[in-house]
């Protein structure tokens, strides 16, 4: 009489495996009880898995795994599953456009952020580092956030990023991309065209920028 065969599946997410997802494996042998299970990934056997079904965390644990089963009674071994690849896709990339860049100070810049999908996603937008969240936005195909009344501290780095509900749930960030703000603030007065210049600080010393107040919406 031929030995039992294991057979290996992918019980959670169903699709496409991205980076950050657990993946629940689940190991069947159709005959008999009682089994103890053995996991293997990559040839090598994971000795602290015994159970029917494991969890493993993408994408550090990715590769081809196997399973089989011993028990005590007779038959005391089932033969080998076939090999399953565990196979990652990458997280779409968001990508971001700032305009104008430079900026002068007082004036608008538009971030305009989407991601490489036909899908609907939310965003954020970066500046600096990874804690600090300069906007938000709801749900849409592109998202679009403004910076009014540029001044040299919105100079740095940004980049942004999608969200949604569905998988994936996220994308990868855009690349960064530097503000510059050129310039010192304008003077207090009107323009030859009659409007006023909008309120700033002026420099303690003249060798020293002057800094004007940005608004976010």
């Amino acid at each position: 009489m031929a030995l039992p065969t294991a057979s290996v599946k992918i019980v959670t997410p169903q699709g496409l495996l991205y980076p950050g997802e657990t993946v629940t494996l689940q190991c069947d042998i159709s005959d008999y009880t009682d089994w103890t299970y053995r996991w293997f990934r990559n040839n090598e056997e994971l000795p602290i898995q015994t159970r029917k079904t494991i969890a493993i965390s993408l994408p550090d644990q990715a590769g081809q795994y196997q399973c089989d089963g011993r028990r005590r009674s007779r038959p005391q071994k089932s033969y080998y599953s076939f090999s399953l690849p565990i196979i990652i896709t990458a997280l779409p990339k968001a990508t971001l456009t700032v305009e104008p860049n430079p900026v002068f100070p007082g004036e608008t810049v538009t971030l305009m952020c989407s991601v490489e999908s036909d899908s609907i996603w939310s965003y954020k937008w970066y500046k600096d580092r990874n804690d600090n969240v300069v906007s938000q936005s709801g749900y849409s195909n592109i998202g679009v956030s403004h910076i009014s009344r540029a001044a040299e501290s919105d100079q740095g780095q940004y980049w942004c990023e999608g969200n949604r509900v569905s998988r994936p749930t996220s994308s990868q960030p855009s690349n960064a991309i530097t503000l510059t703000v050129k310039g010192a603030c304008p003077q207090p007065g009107t323009t030859s065209a009659g409007t006023t210049h909008q309120a700033y600080t002026a420099p303690q010393q003249s060798s020293t920028p002057c800094s004007c107040s940005s608004h976010w919406p």
